[in-house]
């Protein structure tokens, strides 16, 4: 909401539909560009000549052009014009790149109904009146009233991500009473009148008019508003009229372009090449009045000049000064600048590649988008950061209960009661439980989407697909709280199925199969405000009964409870929830009778009626109802930081930084997650300012704060909470006294905030003082925030990177702001200081050098040094040294920097670029410069004969050796003023961080050890500054730790004191836990006895309170994993390791052999590899090789598992992939006889499989499958028992590892088979996948149902194939047989075979040299086998992708992209016939190496836009696109408009599909 006082506007007056429409309507056009054609060159040099040293050089250059006799205009014109120019095509590529931003939002495809018809347009012809139709998922282009939905109740569910950075949906409804009937009567629909446009978000007044007045007028508010930028969920499609358009929306009101940002530096910067600019027209100005007087003593006596010039002449006057000046020029060189901006690209290139600042799990590195402002990174007072999604992960977890008199943990469908170690599922829960999670179940305010697709049906169990089913996906709830209670609730099987018209349907799961339908009537809903912190509903139950249920603040709640001892237990429970920073909530209940609700509803209807006070009256109304309670339970939410928020904030508090957070969330939200992220310290006196809007009172409760602040007895630090509405008046009439007052506050939180007050507020703050501030965010909603901050900060976020891609630096995660600041701030703003103040400096002595020797050559603004030594001089000789240094020296290492965050304040403000600090460099380099100039002067003045000929010294030869002596005394200044010790006088607070810094700090270190080597040295009385000497000098703390431990006995009492000092010495506190933790844990795996371990264990008779506490922390639970693995035979810890598996932490198991000592824990850590097989089908492979792996420990796993295996896969549903699990471990485990002879399973493996009493067929295959070769003996063998009336069974021989045998027999060109048994080879693996074999129904076990209908048609087709794959053939003498092959290929074992012929085939070096075909006919065969088998998609993916990325250096370079080309249509292929992702990963994969020509992938995006059309797939959009959004490989592709491909497809994606 602006600040600034708005003048009255008339209302605006729409017809719906625009039955009358005006002429001159606003369109729907956005502009965000700074420059027009016809601005672009004189705004452009303006901004540019707003830096001192550019006006400087434009004034000098004009002046050159009529003084000519000193140096040419071009030296000074082409450097001036070079730099201009580069900086204007920067500036102008960035413009028109915005611009094309706005091209592509304003031309997108909307849906209007103009004159009874649905008509397509562009986005920007929307004018207000017309009827927009906007679909599922898709955004709304301008700000709507919402007149239909096909959703229920006229209403729809919209996501406001974009506005206020929340991502719960919120319901907009239709006006009430109004009827919109169909496109055929969309006339005379009414007018609206409503207010002109503001930027306030959360209000809106209007009202439908029509021209029957008898009709009455249907008042509008913000619940009927759909505004720009949301995005509709979940319904088919809504209509609305537009009211507001283009520029004039709430959204773009919102936003704020500020232009273009300058660092703080530019500001001294130019100040002091003013000053010495004013030094050099001083010293000009002494030297043209010296010039006159010895002109008028001097010249006259010198008659062979020539006649005398009139030196009295004003243009004479004008061309001696200007020549002086001219001559001096370079005492202020553009080259400064170069050498800054080099300077800033190396330092984005620094954070680009910093390894701290690089997240690995988003592949995000930092993103630098502003390099002129590195510096200021150094800089930052004041920082102000969004909430969610930047300090919080925005996932809102149901964590922990207390009710019945016990704590509960929630895990997965169960809960967990620590105090008894007991699990309870639904069905086995006590009644008091089961009333609070069906209290939980039913007070709240959520809707439910409608669902918008199908899920699989496919389940493992009832209870799983009621729990996994989408349901929960479409909760949507106003607060998080509430969706997150219900997730938790439906878990556990008690599940919010759907609400129509108040009536509430839950289901609820007590044991597999036993699902009870409750239904339930709400009666009213007591609604949630600020003033209540609670809520309650009203249900009537299916026995007719009554309730009242409240949830709230217990503070709210409790108060309201009949007295109980519960009350006090659920208090204290509360206590301890909120000591772990989890967000808590009190539930309770009663019953109601029919006559105390019915007088309720009489009171409360009355209330509604009323025009004054109405909401105080419906307050008294709840305040009756809510009485007499009783209490429940309490629940506990944990709200997910981000890693290491409180770390990261704590860190740049002590670094001076003031920190204040804006966000929309409300107000009780944003307070507990400012409590929980130590923004607001426990111990902080918090003062709310909620819902003030007079000035007066803002104003005394202003000052009432301000003289709590300015108190002597004031200790403890202050927080300021505001919200939206009291931020508004406060900037309205107050800005400057909130703004003083604020600032003395130690933290400050801001709720319910436009982003456009985040901005205001940034504004206001700018405009306070001398502050350099910094914004971070990660939503839309916080772009106007970070882009008027000096410095804007953005973390890409879950709803797209709007505020990275807007922001002066990107990165990934929030506590990054440490490295970005402390590390890289400090750097960036110390090296700019050294190299400005060494600049002035290196100009200083060089041009005093050339005025001093005015003073000897009669003032004649000629040069002492030769243009190329200035050139070398400012180029080589001093200033690549400096500018290498200045951009790579570090005073501090990057530990000591994050260590003393207090090193932060001694840079702040500029304090390095001081006037003083500038003065003293100039007199310094003044005192110098009149050292060189006499020192060289006095040398030749004696002796000037230098040449062997005996010439004598000339100016040059002077000028020579003037620039050997800067050069020399320039580098060593440089060297003396940038040592260790630093280049200027250190600050306060750095000499205290630094005070024991040791000239040698080896030697320190060597002599701290030897002290640390005495015995018990850790009591001796100097230990804490022997210490400090240590860390200071960098020592190592384990070292110390390690030496000390050593030399005293008792390590508790050692660890503690050792802890102490290190917190004294400046280490942080979780760093010294880890330390102790780390050492604690090396000195038990050194001396852990199990022996005496098991003693201990036996000795106490039950399990230890000390072991169950241990078994809580991941750190000691590591510790037992290694010693489980050292010590497999201790009893001690293989029941501690079943203590830690009934926890709920098997996962954490991954050692083999630790699970393999109990049979119990190995089965929960193979049911837990089991289940990833089953549920992720993207990386099967890798799931079953971890399973194998674990399965194949041992001979006693390997039966265990595979004989569990065997019983699952006799199941109807899921045994397939079961069958298939053993088979590959099967395999693994016949591949690794050769690790481990000892495990031979081939036995095993047949006795499992029922071979015990066909033992011929079993030892012939085990024959095989142990020397991994076939044998025609034993094929014989198998061939006559499978051939016979009673064959073995069929899973004999599904063996993987024989099958591949066989394949490879057959279809293996080089492996040659005797005529006389390729029949019975083919029989097998015919047999083998044409054959269904299962058991008999109503029959003994024995006897089985054998259907042989496809074994004699597969038999064929493998003689075939195998025929024409044995003969070697080329593509043409192959096209023959082509017909014949597809026939057989519809076999899946054919298909298989033929792949491995292919593959057989292509791979041979010369097979590409010599086939001249554009696609090779082997290849094309790939595609049929496509076709027809998409489960071999995969398989001919890898075949293609081997190809690929193989290396044919005999083919010439063009052939070699040829052929890739050709392998890349296959794999398009591919993509058409459904192998999507894997595909569309490859290639992505392929990108992010960055070892593929461009040019290729370039190839593969045009194929793959002409060959797919739409509609896509989800998954394809999402893989698809960023491909074709890069520049890189796209920009050629794309033409002047949008008609081409590339334009067209992201501009329909961006439409019709959400990306992330």
């Amino acid at each position: 909401m602006a600040s600034s006082k708005v003048k009255e506007k008339q209302p605006l007056r729409i017809s719906i539909g625009n039955a009358k429409a005006r002429k001159n309507l606003p369109l729907n056009r956005v502009k965000t560009t700074k420059y027009t054609w016809l601005t672009f060159i004189p705004l452009n040099f303006y901004e540019q000549f707003r830096r001192a040293v550019y006006f400087y050089f434009l004034i000098i250059t004009i002046v050159s052009f009529f003084v000519n006799d000193t140096i040419d205009p071009l030296v000074s014109l082409l450097p001036l014009l070079f730099v201009m120019i580069v900086t204007a095509l920067k500036e102008g590529l960035e413009d028109y790149s915005r611009s094309k931003s706005d091209q592509i939002v304003n031309s997108a495809k909307v849906t209007v109904i103009r004159n009874g018809k649905e008509q397509c347009i562009n986005s920007e012809y929307i004018i207000p009146g017309d009827l927009v139709i906007v679909t599922s998922a898709s955004d709304v282009p301008c700000d709507l009233v919402l007149l239909h939905s096909t959703g229920s109740e006229n209403m729809c569910f919209v996501n406001t991500a974009n506005l206020d950075g929340e991502t719960n949906l919120k319901t907009i409804y239709g006006p009430s009473n109004y009827a919109y009937l169909s496109l055929e009567h969309d006339t005379n629909l009414g007018n609206i009148v409503c207010e002109p446009s503001t930027p306030d978000l959360y209000t809106f007044n209007g009202r439908i008019e029509f021209e029957n007045a008898s009709n009455g007028a249907i008042p509008l508010t913000i619940e009927n508003l759909l505004l720009r930028g949301v995005r509709i969920k979940g319904q088919g499609r809504v209509i609305g009229c537009a009211i507001y358009t283009g520029m004039s929306t709430k959204l773009q009101l919102n936003s704020r372009y500020t232009g273009n940002k300058s660092a703080s530096s530019e500001n001294y910067i130019n100040k002091f090449i003013i000053a010495l600019i004013v030094g050099m027209i001083v010293v000009v100005f002494i030297l043209y009045l010296i010039e006159r007087q010895k002109a008028a003593n001097v010249y006259p006596t010198v008659y062979y000049l020539g006649p005398l010039p009139d030196y009295n002449a004003v243009l004479q006057i004008f061309e001696d000064f200007l020549s002086l000046l001219i001559l001096f020029n370079y005492m202020v060189p553009i080259s400064m600048y170069m050498n800054i901006e080099l300077y800033r690209v190396f330092g984005a290139l620094f954070m680009k590649s910093d390894l701290c600042l690089y997240d690995e799990e988003t592949d995000q590195p930092c993103a630098v988008n502003a390099s002129n402002l590195n510096e200021d990174l150094g800089q930052i007072n004041i920082l102000f950061s969004d909430k969610t999604g930047t300090l919080t992960k925005n996932q809102m977890i149901f964590l922990k209960c207390y009710t019945g008199g016990r704590n509960y943990h929630l895990q997965n469908t169960q809960l967990y009661c620590p105090s008894t170690e007991e699990r309870f599922e639904l069905g086995s829960m006590d009644p008091e439980i089961l009333d609070f999670f069906e209290a939980l179940a039913l007070c709240h305010t959520v809707d439910i989407l409608d669902p918008i697709y199908e899920r699989s049906t496919e389940k493992q169990s009832e209870h799983d697909s009621l729990i996994t089913t989408d349901i929960i996906g479409r909760y949507q709830a106003s607060s998080p709280d509430e969706k997150a209670i219900l997730e938790g609730c439906a878990r556990l099987g008690l599940i919010f199925k759907s609400i129509d018209n108040n009536s509430l349907h839950l289901s609820r799961i007590l044991h597999e199969g036993d699902v009870q339908d409750l239904h339930y009537e709400r009666l009213q809903v007591l609604e949630f405000s600020s003033e209540r912190k609670r809520m309650s509903v009203i249900i009537r139950d299916e026995n007719d009964v009554i309730w009242l249920y409240s949830k709230g603040a217990e503070t709210s709640i409790l108060p309201r409870c009949n007295k109980s001892p519960q009350i006090e237990q659920i208090d204290a429970q509360i206590t301890e929830y909120a000591k772990e920073g989890l967000r808590t909530l009190a539930v309770a209940r009663r019953t109601l009778t029919e006559s105390e609700y019915e007088t309720f509803v009489g009171s409360l209807n009355n209330a509604n009626i009323q025009l004054m006070n109405r909401k105080e009256l419906i307050a008294q109304c709840y305040e009756t109802i809510e009485v007499g309670l009783d209490l429940l339970g309490a629940t506990a939410l944990e709200d997910a930081l981000q890693d290491n928020v409180d770390k990261t904030l704590i860190a740049l508090q002590e670094a001076g930084l003031k920190i204040w957070v804006l966000t929309g969330d409300k107000v009780e939200t944003a307070f507990n997650i400012g409590m929980a992220c130590k923004h607001i310290p426990s111990s902080a006196e918090v003062h709310f300012l909620i819902n003030l809007t007079d000035p007066m009172e803002l104003e005394g409760r202003l000052k009432q704060i301000e003289t709590g602040l300015s108190s002597e007895a004031k200790t403890l630090p202050t927080a300021l909470v505001i919200d939206g509405s009291t931020v508004t008046a406060l900037l309205q009439h107050l800005p400057k006294k909130f703004a003083n007052l604020a600032l003395q506050c130690k933290a400050v939180l801001c709720c319910r905030l436009s982003p456009l007050q985040k901005s205001e507020i940034v504004m206001l703050i700018k405009k306070s003082g001398n502050h350099i501030t910094a914004a971070i965010g990660d939503g839309a909603n916080d772009v106007s925030m970070i882009q008027e901050a000096h410095i804007g900060i953005g973390i890409p976020g879950k709803e797209g990177k709007q505020a990275a891609r807007s922001a002066d630096y990107a990165i990934a995660k929030f506590d990054m702001l440490q490295q970005l600041l402390l590390v890289h701030g400090h750097y960036n703003t110390e090296r700019l200081a050294f190299l400005v103040l060494f600049y002035c400096y290196k100009n200083i002595i060089i041009t005093g050098c050339m005025a001093l020797f005015q003073v000897y050559d009669l003032f004649s603004a000629t040069s002492v040094y030769n243009d190329l030594y200035l050139w070398l001089f400012d180029i080589i000789y001093i200033s690549f040294s400096f500018t290498y240094l200045a951009m790579s020296e570090k005073h501090y290492s990057e530990n000591t920097l994050l260590r003393f965050p207090s090193l932060y304040k001694g840079i702040a403000h500029n304090t390095l670029t001081s006037w003083r600090t500038f003065i003293i460099w100039i007199l310094n380099a003044t005192l110098q410069m009149l050292i060189i100039f006499y020192f060289a002067y006095a040398i030749l003045y004696d002796n000037n004969i230098v040449f062997k000929h005996g010439q004598t010294a000339d100016f040059s030869t002077f000028g020579t050796m003037l620039i050997m002596v800067l050069v020399l005394v320039g580098n060593l200044k440089m060297e003396v003023e940038y040592d260790d010790s630093g280049w200027q006088g250190r600050t306060k607070q750095q000499s205290n961080a630094e005070e024991l810094h040791e000239d040698n700090p080896q030697k320190t270190i060597q002599e701290c050890l030897e002290k640390f080597l005495t015995p018990d040295y850790i009591m001796e009385p100097g230990i804490f500054t022997q210490l400090k000497r240590y860390f200071q000098s960098g020592g190592s703390p384990e070292e110390v730790i390690s030496m000390l431990s050593e030399n005293y006995k008792a390590v508790a009492q050692m660890a503690n004191l050792l802890a102490e000092w290190l917190i004294l010495a400046g280490v942080k506190v979780t760093e010294v836990q880890a330390m102790v933790e780390n050492h604690l844990k090396e000195m038990i795996l050194k001396s852990f006895d199990p022996k005496k371990a098991d003693t201990i264990f036996t000795e106490e008779g039950e399990t230890p309170d000390w072991l169950t506490e241990m078994i809580d922390h991941y750190t000691w639970r590591s510790l037992i994993y290694r010693l489980a693995e050292e010590y497999p035979d201790c009893l001690m810890l293989n029941f501690t390791i079943k203590l830690i598996s009934d926890a709920g932490f098997q996962s954490e198991i991954t050692s083999i052999s630790t699970a393999a000592q109990q049979i119990e824990v190995f089965s929960r850590v193979l049911k837990t590899s089991i289940v990833k097989f089953l549920n992720n089908p993207d990386d099967v492979h890798g799931a079953i090789q971890e399973c194998a792996r674990m399965v194949c420990h041992g001979q006693h796993t390997y039966v265990y598992s595979q004989v569990l295996i065997q019983v699952l896969s006799q199941e109807q549903k899921g045994g397939f992939n079961m069958k298939r699990l053993s088979q590959e471990i099967i395999k693994y485990a016949l591949q690794n006889l050769y690790l481990n002879s000892n495990q031979n399973v081939t036995p095993i493996t047949m006795a499992l499989n029922g071979s015990a009493v066909y033992p011929q067929a079993c030892q012939a295959l085990t024959s095989m499958l142990t020397r991994n070769t076939l044998n025609p003996a034993d094929i014989t063998v198998l061939f006559r028992n499978y051939s016979g009336s009673d064959p073995p069974p069929i899973d004999l021989i599904r063996n993987p590892q024989f099958l591949e045998l066989l394949v490879d027999a057959l279809f293996r060109a080089s492996v040659k088979i005797n005529p006389e048994h390729k029949p019975k080879y083919v029989f097998l693996l015919a047999y083998a996948s044409s054959v269904i074999d299962q058991p008999a129904k109503k029959r003994p076990l024995t006897e089985r149902l054998l259907n042989k209908d496809e074994l004699k048609s597969t038999i064929q087709a493998i003689e075939k194939a195998h025929a024409i794959c044995n003969v070697d053939q080329g593509s043409t003498e192959l096209i023959a047989e082509l017909q014949t092959l597809y026939n057989c290929i519809k076999y899946p074992v054919v298909g298989v075979g033929v792949i491995r012929w292919i593959e057989n085939v292509v791979m041979e070096p010369s097979y590409f040299k010599l086939s001249t075909d554009s696609c090779p006919t082997h290849l094309a065969v790939l595609d049929e086998v496509a076709g027809v088998h998409p489960t071999l998609q995969q398989q001919i993916l890898f075949l293609l992708i081997r190809l690929f990325e193989s290396k044919q250096d005999e083919l010439e370079i063009l052939v070699q992209l040829e052929m890739k080309k050709m392998i890349l249509d296959r794999m398009v292929n591919l993509l058409t016939r459904g192998c999507v992702v894997p595909v569309l990963r490859y290639i992505k994969q392929c990108c992010a190496i960055e070892d593929t020509d461009i040019s290729l992938i370039r190839y593969f995006v045009t194929e793959v836009l002409e060959t797919i059309t739409h509609p896509y797939s989800p998954e394809f959009v999402q893989l698809f696109l960023p491909m074709v959004e890069n520049e890189e490989i796209t920009g050629t592709m794309r033409g002047e408009g949008d008609n081409d491909p590339v334009s067209e497809f992201i501009v329909h994606c961006k439409a019709h599909y959400t990306t992330v």
